[in-house]
């Protein structure tokens, strides 16, 4: 700002002026030309002789906000620290509030970012009717999302299995799923049904590009108990050896304690299943192991005479 001041002296004579300034708000040079260095009030001060006029000054700044970073990027559950220094147009420092748009995570009074959801948004800082606003991106590791990951079926049953790609923002990828099992407890075909045929423990494995899941399944029948022999024709005084064999829920042959008892006045049955025949009738070995049993039919008959006559 230019400055202007004329001094006379008691003849009326022109006398030069000298300027300066208080305040530390600027410079002004021998012409009176004010150049403002910083915010904030001051004088300037022009002298001649003994006079001295002075001129109060204010000097301002538009007020300004600055936000770093402009762009983040950050995996979900990390953080970002952003720094916002905001002044008025005197130069005076003003609070900043934070806030964020896009439900991608939290901001807290003191700039510190913290991601919650994979996805784009911002983060703003505010000051008076300033604002700031920074560009966010939080991502995730891809993934393939596997449902059910654990099945227990039976043999000839089915389970539909499906599987989902996520990007890394978040957002579900349109890619081809391919379907495999292990072992042979089933089959799964190109839908993700899968078929139990043999009892066991396997899995499932669907591929999308690279990445992959995998759900553990476990196939399984109904405890068994197996006689053997079954419905059988004894004569009396023969001996017949029954067997009794249990099977587990994966088809595994158990070493199951097995309890016989015969029911028919026709024998006796001993603790290793070995039977004897007695008297002419019918009967019933049964073998039993815990929950399971299994019988067997015996028909006791006299040994065939041959009656020769003249």
């Amino acid at each position: 700002q230019q400055f202007t001041a004329e001094a006379f002296d008691e003849n009326n004579e022109s006398v030069e002026v000298e300027w300066s300034t208080v305040g530390g708000i600027g410079e002004i040079d021998e012409y009176g030309l004010f150049t403002a260095t910083d915010a904030g009030t001051g004088v300037v001060i022009v002298t001649a002789g003994t006079l001295t006029e002075q001129a109060d000054i204010l000097v301002t700044v538009d007020p300004v906000l600055t936000l770093t970073p402009l762009e983040a990027n950050v995996g979900v559950n990390g953080n970002i620290q952003f720094t916002a220094e905001a002044f008025d147009e005197n130069g005076e420092p003003v609070e900043v509030t934070w806030s964020t748009t896009g439900d991608i995570g939290t901001v807290d009074e003191d700039g510190l970012f913290t991601a919650t959801n994979a996805g784009a948004g911002t983060v703003e800082a505010a000051a008076g009717e300033l604002t700031e606003t920074a560009v966010v991106t939080v991502t995730v590791e891809p993934i393939l999302v596997l449902a059910p990951m654990v099945a227990d079926i039976a043999v000839d049953d089915t389970v539909h299995f499906t599987a989902v790609a996520y990007d890394e923002l978040g957002d579900v990828m349109d890619v081809t799923i391919e379907w495999d099992t292990t072992s042979e407890i089933g089959e799964i075909d190109s839908e993700g049904i899968f078929t139990a045929t043999s009892p066991g423990i396997g899995t499932v494995t669907a591929t999308a590009g690279e990445l992959v899941a995998e759900a553990n399944v476990t196939v399984t029948v109904d405890p068994v108990l197996v006689i053997a022999p079954t419905d059988t024709v004894a004569i009396v005084g023969e001996e017949i050896q029954f067997t009794a064999t249990v099977y587990d829920e994966f088809g595994e042959i158990t070493d199951s304690i097995v309890e016989w008892e015969l029911t028919g006045d026709i024998g006796t049955i001993n603790l290793n299943g070995l039977f004897t025949a007695d008297f002419t009738g019918t009967g019933t070995v049964t073998a039993t192991s815990g929950l399971l049993s299994a019988e067997a039919a015996v028909t006791v008959n006299v040994e065939p005479v041959v009656v020769i006559t003249p």
